[in-house]
């Protein structure tokens, strides 16, 4: 019996990913392509019709969809970059076995360990802005959730001008230049072996044919 795939749990607190522009349309426009159906309502058929009227608007009326899905996706992008960095990491996930019981297999265990004293990637100028934000957010209401601290410093990223952005991307430069330097330290004294290019069969096989004419020869 194949064994069936491991499924992961969804965190429910994790920011939810925003409508594209076409979804927005037909959540609009749903009502009306019921109407079209006539006495066929299933869903199959509604989705038909509202397909062939998000076809038929120019790129001019689809405009305002997409760019509402466009802002909606920035602060998406922004609260998930949030969300990553201050979600509990678990020790453990888990997977289904072929039985359908649950196993637990450590975090990482198939990837590659990181090198602890490779330089640490420097913080971006949202993240910096992020970190002095949350500080001041929780202190003045420390029952927020993640996603919500999230949210709000995603919303006032946005707000903020470009004037007002330049101290935390001049930030983010320097510490950006400063890992620049560590990182070529690093690799200077740090070399890493390229791994032993396994032998194909072809390759297996023209060895050991080589291997019996010597002993041949030597008879």
């Amino acid at each position: 019996m194949a064994g069936k795939k491991s499924t992961k749990k969804k965190d429910p607190n994790a920011p939810k990913k925003p409508k594209t522009g076409y979804f927005l349309f037909c959540d609009e426009h749903r009502e009306a392509a019921k109407a079209k159906t006539g006495e066929k309502k299933s869903a199959s058929e509604v989705s038909k019709v509202l397909g062939e009227m998000w076809n038929s608007l120019s790129d001019e009326q689809k405009k305002p969809y997409n760019d509402k899905y466009k802002k909606s996706l920035d602060g998406y992008n922004a609260q998930m970059e949030e969300y990553k960095k201050n979600k509990p990491s678990s020790e453990d996930e888990e997977e289904s076995d072929s039985d359908g019981e649950k196993k637990k297999r450590k975090r990482g265990s198939k990837k590659a360990k990181k090198d602890k004293d490779a330089p640490k990637r420097p913080l971006t100028s949202y993240m910096i802005f992020s970190q002095e934000m949350r500080k001041k957010l929780l202190e003045e209401d420390s029952t927020l959730k993640v996603t919500e601290v999230a949210k709000k410093v995603g919303a006032l990223w946005k707000k903020m001008s470009d004037e007002q952005k330049k101290p935390y991307i001049a930030q983010a430069e320097k510490l950006k230049a400063a890992y620049k330097v560590q990182k070529e330290e690093y690799d200077a004294t740090h070399e890493t072996k390229a791994p032993a290019k396994k032998k194909t069969k072809k390759e297996s096989e023209s060895e050991e044919e080589e291997s019996s004419e010597e002993e041949s020869d030597d008879e």
